[in-house]
């Protein structure tokens, strides 16, 4: 870093300009003294495959074709192994001019990613969008017309069943779009002001990021911000490369009295649509869940940002209490936005209304997602314990009606849906003129078997329902001595964390799904548990690590071995293994038969890879 005591005679500097990655912001020209700080940082992300794609194969199972494959121009064999899946090239630069009583900070980023093989041959498969769907049987009088383009049922031979056909989701009218573009990215990812009024009021104003809690991986109080996850996951060390900066008012308040501070965090919805919740690879990609690399999400059920139950342009605010008891840190925390993670809401012309709010998309749109206003309550503590001599953290969230999709078992009869008749029951039923906006009871395509004449099992597509949950993380971090069995040159930190989300008055019959898209039942207790070991060699310049997470309900668990190392000043260099251990997974493509048993880190299943992280710091 370095400090420039700038002067009016100064031909940049002197004219007020502040270079940031979106051009030159200038001001009034600077008094004598003012300060000018700036640094940044240039970076390599690179990855290599240690898994092959099974997205990349035209039919899941043998000995079964389809002559719409080759209409999408995209499908291809199953590889991807020993394959680069990033190359990536990031500049950050981060200024802060010191105008004192005030202080302005812009921080930009700029990011370029090369299209690799593995990445282009994904995008290709999600421009085609290849669905899996199934012949069932057709009832009498049913419209059987494409039956001809299966050749086998998903579990042996069912009467009147041709079972599983593979196809081009364009002739259905939702092909996807390129993702590979929305990795690239010219951002000026901060900018604010701050200041302070007397000796108690400081001021944040402008874009910014505001962090509550205390954990990480999975998160109870950060809520604030969404996380941009499509091009690394979770993986990414720093969460501030990942959250996703927001226009807010930050006001902290000191309270010396009671040896606290009061915040207020306003955002007055100035934000655009993808800036709020998190950002996930619904597109396809390379950190899409398995087995959706190679399909467009989106192209079935695209984003609404401003739907009535949770609009972006909506004001959202929130406070947090923290202070000190004793030796215990704690906080006290409100906040009320849009939900991070999104529901899918369904067009009533599949089954009736969906559930929470009324179906805003389009006619031929069979759902769309939506961020839901939710509120938190939460708490947060930390404390050293001299009995087992480490820090105790951990934090409570709680939201009331927090929403949910159901239905385990749901499918789409594609013909019906798209002739506008429904062929469930008694064969082909005509749409009553008075409901031809939107199917009722008696006319729901929605099955709970695949027994229309083109069925797309797409779990979760029941209603919504709303839930109050519990999110409770609880860590410990200690210091290990470790000098003498491994050579380290102080002791070693060891970090244990324990997540669960737990739904109080949790229902079986609700039939809620743990995933969009999965059949898997949501548990009443959804508990995860993390450690990680840290090592300190060459006066820190030499740091191996390892992480590890397991999902404590089926035993699907994770494992990062990494290395750290310090070069200079200036240089940095990561490398690291992400290996996931799912013991269940859905290989099948997007649409095919419902399974039972993948979760979370199921979705992760074949994602496994070799990383390289280099950075330049100035």
């Amino acid at each position: 870093m370095k400090i420039w005591k700038m002067r009016a005679i100064q031909d940049f500097v002197g004219k007020g300009c502040l270079a940031t990655m979106a051009g030159v912001m200038c001001m009034a020209a600077p008094a004598e003294g003012v300060e000018f700080d700036y640094g940044g940082y240039l970076r390599e992300h690179v990855s290599l495959n240690l898994r092959d794609a099974p997205e990349l194969k035209a039919v899941s199972g043998s000995g079964l074709y389809s002559p719409f494959a080759p209409l999408g121009g995209g499908v291809d064999s199953v590889d991807g192994g020993g394959q680069l899946s990033m190359a990536r090239t990031t500049l950050q630069l981060r200024g802060t001019l010191d105008l004192e009583p005030f202080t302005v900070v812009a921080i930009g980023r700029s990011v370029r990613e090369g299209h690799t093989n593995f990445e282009r041959r994904l995008q290709n498969t999600a421009k085609a969008n290849p669905l899996r769907v199934i012949d069932g049987v057709v009832p009498a009088g049913g419209l059987a017309g494409m039956s001809f383009l299966s050749t086998a049922s998903p579990g042996g031979p069912v009467p009147g069943a041709l079972g599983p056909v593979v196809a081009n989701g364009s002739l259905f009218g939702f092909g996807g779009k390129a993702f590979l573009n929305d990795y690239d990215e010219d951002e000026l990812r901060e900018l604010y002001v701050k200041f302070s009024a007397g000796s108690r009021f400081n001021f944040k104003l402008g874009k910014q990021q505001v962090v509550w809690g205390e954990t990480d991986f999975f998160r109870a109080m950060d809520i604030i911000h969404g996380y941009d996850m499509r091009w690394r996951g979770f993986l990414e060390l720093e969460n501030e490369e990942l959250r996703k900066p927001l226009i807010l008012g930050n006001v902290e308040i000191a309270v010396p009295e009671l040896n606290g501070t009061f915040q207020l965090v306003y955002r007055p919805g100035w934000d655009a649509g993808e800036d709020v919740s998190n950002s996930l690879a619904f597109e396809g990609g390379r950190w899409a869940s398995q087995p959706t690399r190679g399909f467009d999400i989106l192209a079935i059920a695209p984003y609404n940002y401003h739907h009535k139950i949770g609009d972006v342009k909506d004001a959202n605010y929130g406070f947090r209490w923290s202070g000190e008891f004793g030796q215990v840190g704690y906080s006290l925390n409100y906040y009320r936005g849009l939900m991070n993670d999104p529901v899918v809401l369904r067009n009533p012309r599949i089954g009736g209304a969906g559930g929470l709010g009324a179906f805003e998309g389009g006619f031929a749109q069979p759902a769309e997602i939506v961020f839901p206003k939710v509120e938190t309550f939460g708490v947060t503590f930390n404390a050293y314990s001299g009995v087992i001599d480490s820090v105790i953290r951990g934090e409570v969230a709680y939201n009331p009606n927090l929403p949910y999709n159901t239905g385990t078992s749901t499918f789409v009869d594609l013909g019906a849906f798209g002739l506008g008749y429904d062929d469930r029951v008694s064969g082909l039923d005509p749409v009553p003129g008075a409901v031809i906006g939107g199917f009722g009871p008696d006319n729901a395509v929605l099955l709970g078997a695949p027994t229309g004449m083109l069925s797309l099992a797409l779990p979760g597509l029941g209603k919504i329902k709303e839930k109050d949950t519990i999110k409770i993380m609880l860590g410990v971090d200690k210091e290990v001595d470790l000098t003498r069995l491994l050579g380290t040159v102080r002791p070693s930190l060891v970090s244990l964390q324990v997540f669960d989300t737990w739904i109080p008055n949790y229902k079986g019959s609700d039939d809620i799904v743990e995933l969009f898209g999965y059949g898997a039942k949501r548990r009443p207790h959804t508990t995860y548990i993390t450690s990680a070991l840290t090592l300190n060699y060459r006066y820190d310049r030499l740091n191996p690590s390892l992480a590890v997470a397991i999902d404590a309900g089926n035993f699907d668990a994770f494992i990062i071995p990494a290395v750290d190392v310090r070069i200079g000043d200036n240089w940095r260099i990561r490398a690291e293994a992400d290996l996931f251990l799912p013991k269940h997974s859905k290989q099948d493509n997007v649409g095919g038969e419902i399974e039972k048993d993948t979760r979370l880190f199921g979705t992760l299943a074949r994602h496994d890879q070799l990383a390289l992280r280099i950075t330049y710091q100035f």
